[in-house]
This record gives structure tokens, C-alpha cells and sequence, in this order.
């Protein structure tokens, strides 16, 4: 708004508008001017175009006559027919650019006069053409294509220069019509001017009050810094605005607030709707689990007694392997014992072999002394006869006793390896208790462990089965639970729905009052006292808190200001300053600077840190970081509130 200082000044502003509308109004007609000059040169330039077709075309059979017939070359008519050439250039170039203070044909927007003049461009670059051919071939066919061409040039020519006279003569028309409509308006202007100075003052005055009957029906959209008023009514108006601003940020934070409660009692109740279904589905999960726990139950008694029918059988076993354990080792003395009187009866074996050998021998030297006797009764004679028989019979003797002791070596020999497989067989004997005293001790072992394990099992099952008693009884507890969960969820539902009425009233008083949206600038904020600096900073802020929060409830990025700057807090930082400058109320502007920032990151944190799905953490974010430097802000600007009333603030 551009506040008028006073009516002498108003007085002064209608001279220098009525003033600069003449000089606007001259320049005008100076421009159209000029324009018209403009449309003057471009129809000497036609004019020029016309001319040149034919005195070039007249040069040129001047040139032919004198250098082709005559054969005499012409100097000057060369010249000429350059000069011709550099007109002509020099007029189209002015046609169609607006050179040398011609109008250019574009400008003028005929399209006709366009056309004529593309045709007659190229009409003289033919001739051009024709003109060039004929000084170097001297063909007497091309001065008559010269006269064709530069009549099809005049005839272009001639049509063109009306239509630039007819557009000149239309153009003043019109500057002669806008320039008296434009000095009867300038005179309707200053008339209207005057008669509006008389009535501003009434008129100031009538907009004031038609502007507090707005306001007094709670009509706040119109600014009352758009009405036509002198600076004697200034400081009622920034003090009626500042008013209207407060009045606007509360009534906008009731609405916001209003809206976020709705939506938010709306996202309750739509969570609260999914969580009874799912209370249902617990009850019958919780009966489900009370059956499946009886059954586990009969199933537990069903492991108990089989446990301990296994015990028992366990146990049996378990005293016929020791039975087993100790026949072996009884066996295996047995066999040890047995193992030692054959080799007792081995070495007896060895004995007679050697007493055998040893007889043997004997029998042998029997045989030979037997022999011996022999020849020697021989050569005695019939003197030795009867030791001849004795002799003989000695011989068969040994002989005898010879076949006994092999018989007897025999029966050794079979006894021997009978001794041999009886030693073998004792000896696998032993083996084989051996691997039965193994497995014995392995079955001990086994049925040790299996006796420990289905101890294990007894003890496990019993423990289950009071876990079991214990989870009925649970389950129990958990059904009151589900009832008491389904009565909250009742009664949530109808708290929500009471809060959603509230804040639905609260927005409609909020809509009765009609007001925009507050923006306010730079110089309305360094125009209010601080009090009410302080005051908009609380209510912004509130309403801040409440967006922030209220958009996290539905899971969405907060839509608040994030750059501290830019609150009303943060713009107004400055002037509080210079306010405050001489009291002791700036060290708590100074410890708020801190806590501001920090409040205003969170937006930023929410974007990048922060998992909508964990709402654990959600909640101990806003509860831990949120809130208790929002309480920080707030608590130091009610102290800078009370501090300025009290040293009296501006």
C-alpha cells in the first residue's frame, strides 16, 4: 500500500500524473510521427524501384548499341548500369529492413505489398542477370528478354507505390482518431482526479467504517490496507491490521487444529475398526489354544505312562546284559583255565616225543647189537646157534618196539594237532567273550543313557504337563483380557467419535469468520509490539506442534516449516532484538536460538531417520526429542511474555 502523506501531496501526485500523461501523449504522437515519415521514404523507395527498372533496361540497349554494334565499349554506360544496380539494391534492402528511415513492408503487415515486393526482388535479379549476359555475349535476344523483364518489374512497380500511399494515408487516419480520443481522456482524467481529491477525505472515512462493519460481522478476508485512506488514520490502521493478523493466526491454528483432530480421531477409529476384527480372531484363537491345550495335556499323560512302562523294560534289560556281562567273564576264566591245560597237555606231548625218540634210539642200537650177535653167532658155529635164535628174537624185539614207537608217533602227531585246534578254538573262545564282554559294556552304556534320557523325559513330561495346567489357566486370563481389549476398543471408538463432534464444531466456529490465509511481510511484523511478536510466536508454534505431530500420526512427512528462518519467531528475531536491547530479557532470546533450530530439524529427521512402520520408535521420538524442546520454547517464550509486561516492551 502506498500510504498518502496528505492531501497536498494527493494534489501533487494528480500534477505529476496529469503531467506524465502529456509526456507519455507527446512521445506517442512524436513516435506516429516518425512512422509516418517512415511510410513516406518506403514510397520514394517504391517510386525508385519503378524508375530503375527502366533506366536500367534503356542503359543496357544504350551499352549494346554502342559496344556490340558500334564496337565502341561504353566506360559510362558500365557505370550507369552499376549505379542502377546499387540503387535498386539499396531500395529493397530499405523495403524490407526499414533502413535510411523507411518502414519496412513487414513491419507495415500487408501482406499484398509482401508479395509485390518478393516479385519485383526477383524480377531484378533476372534482370541483373540479363543485363551481366548480354555486356559479355552481346546477344541481341537478351535486350528483348531486358524490355520483358523490366515491364514485368514497372508493372509490379506501379501497383506497389498506391498501396504504400493508400497505408500511409490509413496510418494518420488513425493517429488522428487516437490522438483525440487520448486528449479526451486525459481531460476525463484530471476532471475525474479532482473530483476524486474533493471526496477522499469522505471517501477514507466511508472505507474505514464499511471496513470495521466487516469486521464487526467477523468478515476478516479483505485487508484493511487496501482502502484508500491519508496518514492521519496510519497508526489506527497498523493497529487494527496487527489486531486482524492475531485474530487470523488464531482462528487459522483453531481450523488447522480442528482438521488434524478430525483426521486424526478418523485414523483412530479406522485403526480401532481393524483392531476388533482382530479381537474376534483372538477369541477364537484363545478357545482354539484352550482345546489344543487340553489335548496336550492328554497327550503329556499319554508320554508319562509310556515313559515309565520304557523305564521299566529299560531297566530289565539293563539287569539281563549285567547277567551276560558276568557269564562272559565267567566263560572266559573258564576258557583261560582250559587254554592252560592244553598247553600243559602240549608240553606232556613234547615229553613223549622225546621218550619216544629217546626209545626209539634204543631200539635202534637193540637192532644192532641184535645183528651184531647175528654175525657172531654165525661165524661160532653150532656153538652159537642158540644165540642166534636169541639174537633173532632180539631183532624182532627191536623191530616191535621200532613199529610201536612209530604208531605211538603217529598218535602223537594226531594228538599234537588236535592240542593245536583245541589252543585255536580257546583262543577264539576269549576272542569272541571278548567282543561279548564289549558289546555288553556298550548295551550297559546304551541302556544307561537311554534310562537317563527316558528319566529326562518323565521329568520333562511332568514339567510340561504343569507348563500345560499353567497355559489353561493363561489362557483364561487372556480371555478376560480379549473382553476387557474388545470394551476399550468400544469405548475408544466413542471417545473418537465424541472428539471428532468437538473439533467438527470447533471448525465450523472457526468458518464462520472468513479470513485468508497470513502472510504478513516484513514491515508488518517490525510494525507490532512485541507483546504481540511473543504472543503470534506461541500460537504459531502451536499450531506447528500440532501439524507435525498430527501428520506423524497418519504416517506421512510432516507438511510444517522446517527452516527456522522462515517462522514468525525466527523473521521477528531481529526486531525483538532492537526491542529488547536495553533489558535483560535478551539473554533469553539468546538461550531460545538454540532449542528454535533444533525443533525446526526434526522436519529433516523425519524425512531421512525416521521408519513409519516402527511406531515403537515413532513414539519415543516424538516423546524423548519433540516434545521437551517444544516445552523448552515454550516456557522461555512465556518468560520473555511476562518480562515484557513487566519492563514495559514496545
Amino acid at each position: 500500500m502506498i500510504f498518502r502523506k496528505s492531501i497536498l501531496y494527493r494534489v501533487f501526485l494528480n500534477s505529476l500524473l496529469t503531467i506524465s500523461i502529456f509526456v507519455v501523449f507527446g512521445g506517442f504522437l512524436l513516435f506516429k510521427l516518425t512512422q509516418i515519415k517512415g511510410y513516406g521514404v518506403s514510397v520514394d523507395h517504391s517510386g525508385a524501384l519503378r524508375f530503375n527498372s527502366q533506366g536500367l533496361a534503356s542503359v543496357a540497349k544504350s551499352y549494346y548499341i554502342k559496344s556490340c554494334i558500334n564496337k565502341n565499349k561504353s566506360e559510362e554506360a558500365l557505370e550507369k548500369i552499376n549505379r542502377f544496380k546499387n540503387r535498386v539494391k539499396d531500395a529493397l534492402l530499405a523495403l524490407k529492413e526499414g533502413n535510411g528511415g523507411a518502414k519496412s513492408l513487414r513491419a507495415i503487415g500487408e501482406e499484398k505489398a509482401i508479395t509485390l515486393l518478393v516479385e519485383i526482388e526477383k524480377g531484378y535479379e533476372e534482370l541483373f542477370t540479363l543485363v551481366d549476359k548480354a555486356i559479355q555475349t552481346c546477344d541481341e535476344d537478351l535486350i528483348y528478354k531486358i524490355d520483358e523483364t523490366s515491364f514485368k518489374i514497372l508493372s509490379h512497380a506501379i501497383e506497389l507505390t498506391p498501396l504504400l500511399s493508400q497505408k500511409s494515408v490509413s496510418e494518420i487516419n488513425k493517429i488522428i482518431i487516437i490522438s483525440s480520443i487520448a486528449f479526451l481522456l486525459i481531460v476525463i482524467t484530471i476532471f475525474v482526479l479532482n473530483i476524486k481529491l474533493r471526496g477522499a477525505l469522505t471517501g477514507s472515512l466511508t472505507s474505514l467504517k464499511t471496513q470495521f462493519n466487516r469486521y464487526e460481522s467477523l468478515n476478516l478476508s479483505e485487508n484493511i490496507d487496501k482502502i484508500d485512506i491519508y496518514d492521519e488514520f496510519i497508526s489506527l490502521i497498523k493497529s487494527t491490521k496487527t489486531l486482524k493478523n492475531v485474530i487470523g493466526l488464531i482462528l487459522n491454528g483453531i481450523n488447522n487444529s480442528s482438521n488434524i483432530y478430525i483426521d486424526s480421531n478418523r485414523y483412530i477409529k479406522s485403526q480401532s475398526n481393524e483392531i476388533l476384527p482382530l479381537t474376534q480372531n483372538i477369541a477364537s484363537l484363545i478357545e482354539e489354544a484352550s482345546r489344543v491345550g487340553q489335548d496336550i495335556n492328554d497327550l503329556l499323560s499319554m508320554i508319562e505312562r509310556g515313559s515309565e512302562e520304557m523305564k521299566i523294560a529299560i531297566s530289565e534289560i539293563s539287569k539281563n546284559t549285567i547277567e551276560t556281562s558276568n557269564r562272559a567273564k565267567r566263560l572266559r576264566t573258564a576258557s583261560t583255565e582250559m587254554e592252560e591245560q592244553v598247553h600243559n597237555l602240549e608240553r606232556s606231548m613234547l615229553q613223549i616225543r622225546e621218550i619216544s625218540e629217546t626209545i626209539k634210539g634204543i631200539a635202534e642200537q637193540t637192532n644192532l647189537l641184535a645183528l651184531n650177535a647175528s654175525i657172531e653167532a654165525a661165524r661160532a658155529g653150532e656153538a652159537g646157534k642158540g644165540f642166534a635164535v636169541v639174537a633173532n628174537e632180539v631183532k624182532e624185539l627191536a623191530k616191535k618196539v621200532s613199529d610201536f614207537i612209530g604208531e605211538i608217533e603217529k598218535i602223537v602227531g594226531q594228538f599234537e594237532e588236535t592240542v593245536k585246534d583245541t589252543v585255536q578254538k580257546a583262543r577264539e573262545s576269549n576272542l569272541m567273550v571278548d567282543e561279548v564282554e564289549q558289546a555288553t559294556s556298550v548295551i550297559a552304556g546304551a541302556v544307561e543313557e537311554q534310562t537317563a534320557v527316558v528319566s529326562g523325559i518323565v521329568e520333562n513330561t511332568t514339567q510340561a504337563k504343569e507348563k500345560s495346567f499353567s497355559l489353561v489357566s493363561k489362557v483364561e486370563d487372556l480371555n478376560k483380557v480379549q473382553e476387557k481389549l474388545s470394551l476399550l476398543i468400544t469405548n475408544l471408538n466413542l471417545n473418537a467419535s465424541l472428539v471428532e463432534e468437538i473439533s467438527t464444531c470447533l471448525g465450523t466456529l472457526a468458518k464462520i469468520v472468513k479470513i485468508d490465509s497470513i502472510a504478513m511481510t516484513d514491515n508488518e511484523i517490525q510494525n507490532m509490539n512485541s507483546v504481540s511478536l511473543i504472543k503470534g510466536a506461541i500460537i504459531g508454534h502451536a499450531i506447528w506442534k500440532i501439524g507435525f505431530i498430527g501428520a506423524l500420526l497418519k504416517r506421512q512427512i510432516p507438511k510444517v516449516e522446517k527452516d527456522p528462518r522462515n517462522c514468525l519467531l525466527g523473521r521477528s528475531m531481529r526486531y525483538l532484538r532492537e526491542k529488547m536491547a536495553h533489558t535483560p530479557l535478551i539473554s533469553l532470546l539468546d538461550a531460545l536460538e538454540t532449542p528454535h533450530v533444533k525443533l525446526h530439524s526434526f522436519v529433516e529427521k523425519v524425512e531421512k531417520e525416521i521408519d513409519f512402520n516402527d511406531q515403537e520408535k515413532l513414539l519415543q521420538f516424538v516423546k524423548n526429542e519433540v516434545i521437551p524442546v517444544f516445552d523448552e520454547i515454550m516456557k522461555l517464550l512465556f518468560e520473555i511474555l511476562e518480562g515484557c509486561e513487566k519492563y514495559k516492551c514496545n
